[in-house]
């Protein structure tokens, strides 16, 4: 079977999107989209650690405020490359997904940037109750409930003061290819280190306005 056949084969959606409700949302956090590469460096620290730090600092802030909501992590053990942590996402049929990534920033307040995945003329895809996709056109399956979360964290954002949020973008953005579920990345730019702890409560407190109907 060849790598495209693998692809394709990797995502049989089963059932459709349930409306999210707290009592059984599910939210997949994906620190660094690939498990093989650490990314980039941020003060001689790895993107991958920071990314993977924050993600459980927000798990834990988004249990504190809902204990029923399921945050799930993906780590690099659980997935050997991007398309297995894309698949992995997928069983767990999320309520919400979203992929944290950081740089190095050189301004001394945090950049926030928010993307979901779109191509050019790209149109929504009708789901079914069991069916087949194409692992590159995955997003398709929830881009109009990709559009609306990724606004309702945008306007989260940009209520809390001292976080600069640029507004949202629609392209192809790697870390979310192939996710089948609302999806959204969140690329943050830090001046230190340290910073990426201030940015928890924020994101914590996004994704629980994302996931309202």
């Amino acid at each position: 079977m060849n790598y495209r056949s693998i692809l394709f084969f990797s995502l049989l959606i089963t059932t459709a999107l349930r409306a999210p409700q707290f009592q059984e949302a599910v939210v997949v956090l994906a620190p660094y989209a690939d498990p093989k590469n650490p990314g980039r460096i941020v003060n001689d620290t790895f993107e991958r650690g920071i990314a993977l730090q924050l993600a459980e600092l927000v798990a834990t802030k988004i249990n504190e405020k809902n204990s029923a909501i399921t945050v799930v992590i993906i780590k690099p053990s659980d997935a050997q490359s991007a398309v297995e942590a894309a698949s992995y996402a997928n069983r767990l049929q999320p309520s919400l997904f979203c992929s944290l990534s950081f740089y190095q920033e050189t301004s001394p307040q945090p950049q926030v940037s928010l993307y979901r995945y779109q191509h050019e003329g790209d149109l929504p895809l009708q789901r079914s109750t069991l069916a087949l996709y194409p692992y590159d056109q995955a997003h398709r399956l929830f881009s109009t409930e990709s559009a609306l979360v990724i606004q309702k964290m945008y306007d989260s954002l940009r209520e809390q003061t001292g976080l600069y949020c640029n507004k949202p973008h629609a392209l192809p953005y790697k870390p979310l290819l192939g996710i089948a579920a609302p999806a959204y990345g969140v690329e943050i730019g830090i001046p230190t280190t340290s910073a990426w702890q201030s940015l928890a409560e924020p994101l914590a407190l996004g994704i629980l306005h994302a996931l309202t109907a």
